[in-house]
């Protein structure tokens, strides 16, 4: 209820200035009692004020005391004498309690919101009106704002107490002592699984338990500690299944009597997902501990978080000395300052990036790249061992420089091998057409065997370059060690041993190629004794079920071994990447013979032969070379028989695009009584071969128009079965292999002998001589 207080203009009368003057508006009787009434009424704490009826019928303010002069700041004496309607023009409720008590006698009391018109104040107020003579009234007014404001306070408290008990999802329970449940919320209901509330107020809090001793334990600590906080326990629904939940209870008083209030959440859910987190922190630790990569988790302040084996293992030290320490600690725990200085600095770095980093001895030394990512404030470091890499990257570098070396070298050896023919080839033809004299054959073989020096040099060449062409067959190695020892190339200031284990089985490779690698290598040993020393070769056969230690590469099965060992100055470990590169030698310039392609061409002819090559250093001085070929279950087939007449007299057509080789190719047939038509393109041979035919094909393999395979196809189509012969310095095996199959007869390297010339060309033409050296009777129809 609210009122406003409007008055008369004018001063009305001032009850403290003339006592005698306000006494008549009251107590005209009991006149005895005026002054005892008059100062309780002054000291009522409370403003109070006294209405009367005149005989007219108007109730009138006839008096007030200090409070009511207080709580108007002095104005109420403006009011006095006002008409009751005027007084409370805006509360007909307060005019009709103060007018029923005056009228009937009957006591009123009634609160509400007053707004003072005097001070601008909005309040609480308890009125409270008594008679106190048969015309008067005594109204008293309290001031209850701030008891309404804590009501007000107290009863929105409850409100949100009511609201959070009953609409919490979890168990919110109150129980006696005796555990009957007095009290709960819906979410109890829900989470027990009963069907209404009046279901779960007839059990007991032990009904809830899946241990009864589960229970007590809990009274027992609350009886102690007044306050239980996340206890885990075991809960029963309504249906007898079982829930984790954790529990948190207090004791409390209610009517003088002890009560329990307890909170209960269901973790099924949270325990699901804590099993899910460990399960995933069990398999990233699973993972994390078979990466061959080192994981090494760091703080900012650089405190070791976590690591797994692999990075121990890469820094040298134990997973437990590291956890938890701060990564200064490595350096302590292996010896190793320097190099994991920048291990250590690399924190000041801002992620991402990527380092390389040195571990271990020098003649161990291991290279690690080490990425580092930011997890928040962390720092995550991969540390990955990269000498393989490396190795590969060198053994790349190194074989696109063999490929460039190679490219040249094979040009060179082609070039070199056609000026070759004539200085090979025709010394016996000159030697055969002159008058017997000593001085000139000797000279003759001087110049044969220099031919021959610079052929086998050239040789050296097509092997590096891996152009050359040789036949493969099953061969004895311990025959070809024994050959090698029959050249006597081994000086006296050596001590040579050869341990050859008898039935050796055979491998399949080259003979003339094999007699180059023993050679080479025994001269390797040779040379690195200059002073003299021990040389042992010796051979085994060995079943590898597993790899070789100082050579992991090698497959599993049987191999023939070959050991070349020395007792000489050995290999400085900085040279042992580089003694297989082509022209490295250590040997001063002044003293170095040949190409420096020696060790080089042995490796190189060892991978033909799907072999390989290494070396292990002595145990006192030197070092051994181990060569593992394959074994291969095919026999040696004894070579054939030469034919003792080479000569001629059948037609053959030479096709070459070099002309000193062509003319000296026409000498050695010529001088043997063949005849011989020439053409230096394919395109010329073509145009013969369409006018005449001939016996005999001899076709060089690479040529500017078309290869000699390509030539002897279109000839082949022209006569079928067309005898033919393939020369060349060089030749791709694919290209050799087609030519083969189409029925070239046979393959010859240049530079070619003269002897091996005719041998080839008497073996595909036939024992016979052609019957009809005109070439009468021959197919002439021309290519189409």
């Amino acid at each position: 209820m609210t009122g406003n207080i409007r008055g008369k203009s004018g001063p009305g009368p001032d009850p403290h200035a003339n006592p005698d003057e306000n006494d008549r508006f009251i107590f005209r009787t009991d006149v005895e009692h005026m002054d005892i009434f008059r100062n309780l009424f002054l000291r009522i704490p409370d403003p109070a004020y006294i209405w009367t009826r005149k005989p007219d019928g108007r109730i009138l303010l006839n008096h007030y005391n200090k409070a009511a002069v207080e709580i108007t700041s002095g104005k109420i004496k403006d009011y006095l004498g006002m008409e009751l309607e005027t007084f409370f023009d805006h509360a007909p409720s307060r005019i009709e309690c103060i007018r029923n008590v005056i009228e009937n006698g009957v006591n009123c009391s009634e609160e509400g919101e007053y707004t003072y018109k005097t001070t601008g104040k909005t309040l609480w107020i308890q009125l409270e009106v008594f008679k106190i003579s048969e015309d008067s009234a005594i109204a008293i007014t309290k001031n209850i704002q701030n008891l309404k404001l804590t009501i007000k306070a107290l009863e929105e408290s409850e409100k949100r107490f009511q609201t959070l008990f009953a609409a919490s999802p979890d168990v919110h329970i109150v129980a006696d002592d005796s555990g009957n449940i007095v009290m709960a919320n819906q979410g109890s209901v829900q989470i027990f699984g009963f069907k209404n509330m009046e279901e779960l107020l007839c059990r007991t809090t032990t009904s809830l338990y899946d241990s009864p001793s589960a229970r007590r334990q809990a009274l027992d600590y609350l009886e102690n500690e007044r306050f239980l906080h996340n206890w885990r326990i075991l809960a029963i629904r309504a249906d007898g299944t079982r829930f984790p939940a954790l529990l948190s209870a207090t004791k409390i008083q209610m009517d003088n009597r002890d009560y329990y209030y307890g909170q209960l959440k269901d973790i099924t859910e949270y325990e699901i997902l804590q099993n899910a987190l460990t399960e995933t922190e069990t398999r990233y630790r699973r993972i994390m501990e078979s990466m061959n990569d080192g994981i090494l988790f760091l703080n900012r302040e650089g405190t070791v978080l976590a690591v797994n084996r692999s990075a121990c293992r890469a820094i040298g030290v134990n997973p437990q000395d590291l956890l938890s320490k701060p990564i200064d600690i490595i350096a302590e725990l292996n010896n190793t300052k320097n190099q994991l200085s920048e291990l250590r600095a690399m924190l000041d770095l801002v992620p991402p990036f990527t380092r390389e980093i040195r571990i271990g001895d020098p003649e161990k030394m291991r290279i690690y790249e080490i990425s580092c990512v930011a997890i928040d404030s962390d720092r995550l470091y991969q540390i990955r061992d990269i000498c393989d890499r490396k190795r590969f990257q060198q053994e790349k570098r190194r074989s696109e420089r063999m490929e460039l070396t190679s490219r040249i070298s094979s040009q060179i050896a082609h070039d070199f091998n056609n000026l070759l023919s004539p200085l090979i080839g025709l010394p016996e033809v000159i030697e055969s057409r002159i008058e017997p004299s000593e001085s000139i054959s000797k000279m003759l073989r001087l110049i044969q065997e220099a031919a021959g020096q610079l052929s086998e040099i050239n040789q050296q060449l097509m092997t590096f370059s891996r152009t050359s062409h040789y036949s493969l067959a099953p061969i004895d190695i311990n025959s070809v060690i024994t050959m090698v020892d029959q050249l006597k190339i081994i000086p006296e200031s050596v001590r040579y041993e050869m341990r050859l284990e008898p039935g050796l089985k055979p491998v399949k490779g080259n003979k003339t190629q094999l007699v180059r690698v023993i050679l080479n290598l025994v001269n390797n040993a040779i040379e690195a004794m200059p002073q003299g020393g021990n040389l042992t070769v010796s051979t085994e056969t060995v079943s590898l079920q597993d790899p070789v230690a100082e050579c992991e590469n090698i497959p599993t099965g049987t191999y023939t071994v070959i050991h070349v060992a020395d007792s000489g100055c050995g290999i400085d470990p900085q040279l042992k990447d580089l003694i297989f590169e082509p022209f490295f030698s250590t040997k001063q310039l002044a003293k170095r013979q040949g190409l420096g392609l020696g060790l080089n061409v042995v490796d190189e002819i060892v991978k033909d032969f799907c072999g390989t090559l290494f070396f292990t250093r002595n145990p006192t001085a030197g070092v051994t070379f181990h060569v593992y070929f394959p074994v291969t279950r095919e026999t040696e087939q004894q070579s054939r028989s030469e034919l003792h007449d080479l000569t001629g007299s059948e037609s053959i057509l030479l096709v070459d695009d070099n002309p000193i080789h062509l003319e000296t190719i026409r000498h050695m047939l010529v001088n043997s009584g063949f005849r011989v038509e020439m053409a230096e393109k394919a395109s010329e041979a073509i145009r013969m071969f369409e006018e005449q035919a001939f016996d005999l094909v001899i076709l060089d393999m690479v040529m500017p128009e078309m290869d000699g395979t390509d030539l002897y196809r279109l000839m082949s189509d022209r006569i079928p079965g067309q005898k033919a012969i393939i020369l060349s310095a060089y030749a791709q095996s694919d290209r050799v292999k087609l030519a083969l199959e189409l029925g070239v007869g046979k393959f010859l390297r240049k530079p070619v002998d003269y002897l091996n010339l005719l041998d080839a060309v008497r073996e595909i033409l036939g024992s016979d001589n052609d019957p009809n050296p005109d070439g009468s009777g021959s197919d002439t129809t021309p290519i189409t």
